[in-house]
């Protein structure tokens, strides 16, 4: 009669670290998928409606988006700044970076839920659009010697937004 081998602690120990190690690898390769498909969704839905992107990169998740003078090189912190601040009046915290500060940096975790994200690009997305309309208008007022009809102070603060839009409300969950 042979005896089947006993399994000593040490190799069930190493079977079990294998297979925690094969689970770990794959949620993370599917983690990657959905960040470049995030990451190429943020930069698609701003790069073509807003003048003021001068580029936009980053690895998969982890992006920047630098913001210059429209049709310059010149550098816009305070676009940047402007961008920051609004959004973090609605509950989402940006990182502004770079050597002149006109950088802002996008760091959400991996596991991010779907929703908390489309609500943080949500709100990234309408204040840049906001912001590109009150630049656009005053730049045509001071060009055109108007005194501007715009909304709000039409000086980038809080309360102004583009005709036909609805500022989002608060997100204190993000």
């Amino acid at each position: 009669m042979t005896r089947a081998p006993q399994v000593t602690p040490a190799a069930q120990a190493a079977r079990q670290a294998a297979q925690t190690a094969r689970q770990s690898a794959q949620a993370t390769r599917q983690a990657a998928r959905q960040a470049v498909h995030r990451g190429e969704k943020c930069q698609a839905a701003l790069r073509d409606e807003v003048p003021e992107i001068a580029d936009i990169r980053g690895p998969g998740f982890m992006n920047a988006v630098e913001f210059n003078l429209p049709g310059s090189d010149s550098p816009h912190p305070d676009f940047a700044n402007r961008v920051r601040s609004e959004a973090l009046d609605r509950g989402l915290i940006l990182l502004t970076c770079g050597v002149h500060g006109n950088v802002i940096r996008f760091l959400a975790p991996l596991t991010i839920p779907d929703a908390v994200f489309e609500e943080a690009l949500d709100v990234i997305e309408c204040r840049v659009q906001d912001l590109t309309w009150i630049e656009r208008n005053y730049r045509e007022n001071v060009k055109g010697g108007g005194h501007g009809h715009g909304h709000g102070k039409g000086d980038g603060t809080q309360g102004s937004v583009a005709p036909g839009r609805q500022a989002p409300s608060p997100t204190p969950n993000l």
